[in-house]
């Protein structure tokens, strides 16, 4: 896309590019199309469900283990259990969901 966008005369960043494909700033595709302007022939970047795209992060075992370990430390250290994770990867983001419960002892 910076490519593109070096081709027709505009100086882009690696980070707004980011930035567009994010969804965080409107695509000068979309933009040109909501003033009525004919579209032009750069090609939208795939888009999420909720209209958003990225990179999309894959996070391996290892540092799964090592996310684990500090959630249990954490969850410890305020008398709480760690009872599991569940990791989502999408476009732009990762997701990371934590349950945690009381124990049945209770603690004074």
């Amino acid at each position: 896309m910076r490519e593109a966008a070096v081709d027709v005369g505009l100086e882009v960043s690696l980070r707004t590019v980011q930035r567009v494909l994010a969804g965080e700033v409107a695509a000068a595709q979309q933009a040109a199309d909501a003033r009525g302007r004919a579209q032009g022939s750069i090609p939208s970047p795939v888009r999420r469900r909720d209209g958003l795209a990225g990179p999309i992060l894959s996070v391996g075992a290892e540092d799964l283990s090592e996310i684990r370990s500090v959630l249990r430390r954490a969850a410890r250290a305020r008398y709480l259990e760690f009872a599991g994770l569940d990791v989502e990867a999408r476009p732009g983001e990762v997701i990371l969901r934590a349950r945690v419960y009381e124990p049945e002892d209770e603690y004074e």
